[in-house]
């Protein structure tokens, strides 16, 4: 008889165990149902009517500017489709178009340099957040008209002050005639100081040189944004006539 009771009781005792695991077991995956349809739709739900909110807020403030709703509306789609594309935030972008417009820059242009500094970003091996930082420094660059020292410390400590991104901008100042290159790495000013420098010096020339001006940084934004706008007028190309044949040297050549 002790035998059999013993042997019940720990059946019992088993018992209550396995009732234990196994609602913890189904508590657990009732929490993480309840988790996963909440990412599935609330969290979802929630970011898109953020992101809907920001471009619903940056189109009023472009259009306070004096751009219609049509022209306002077909560039923030390009940027959302080049934001959908990469890994940069959409709101971000479209935060910092406002910026740029309010210095005097085009909205097309403006957008445009937005694509340039995330793919200058990505080209220097950074992520979206130090694309963001270096464009909101960016547009206080180009308000006060051309690139300082002290706004240059922070594209350095983004890390994007890279040597192909200097000479992309010695190369568009003597272009637009701020600079003339009087040696093999050897540059001028010819809009502030007149001073005498070399590539290693870059960055002690802006401020007294003023020759990083907002032309030339438009240019240089531009030049990096060129590819994704080539991508971009080959996509729409394609969805007008989707029997149309594009090779690589098409997308190459715009």
């Amino acid at each position: 008889y002790n035998g059999i009771e013993n042997v019940k009781n720990k059946f019992s005792a088993l018992e209550t165990i396995a009732t234990g695991a196994l609602l913890n077991i189904g508590n657990k995956i009732s929490n993480l149902g309840i988790n996963l349809v909440k990412s599935l739709s609330i969290d979802n739900i929630s970011a898109g009517w953020s992101k809907f909110q920001q471009k619903a807020t940056s189109m009023s403030t472009l259009i306070s500017q004096g751009y219609d709703t049509a022209t306002v509306e077909k560039q923030l789609e390009k940027l959302n489709w080049f934001s959908d594309e990469t890994s940069y935030n959409f709101t971000d972008m479209i935060n910092n178009i406002s910026k740029f417009t309010a210095t005097g820059q085009k909205l097309e242009s403006s957008v445009t340099a937005m694509e340039g500094i995330a793919l200058w970003a990505a080209k220097s091996g950074q992520n979206a957040q130090k694309a963001s930082g270096a464009m909101y420094q960016l547009s206080q660059a180009l308000g006060a008209g051309f690139m300082r020292k002290e706004d240059w410390k922070s594209i350095q400590s983004a890390s994007m002050d890279t040597s192909e991104f200097r000479q992309q901008t010695l190369d568009a100042a003597v272009a637009l005639g701020t600079l003339k290159k009087v040696g093999t790495d050897t540059y001028k000013s010819l809009t502030g100081n007149g001073e005498i420098f070399t590539k290693n010096q870059f960055a002690e020339s802006l401020t007294e040189g003023r020759w990083f001006t907002s032309d030339v940084m438009m240019k240089v934004y531009q030049g990096y944004a060129k590819g994704a706008e080539q991508v971009k007028s080959v996509i729409d190309k394609m969805n007008e006539n989707y029997s149309l044949e594009i090779e690589a040297g098409d997308i190459l050549s715009g």
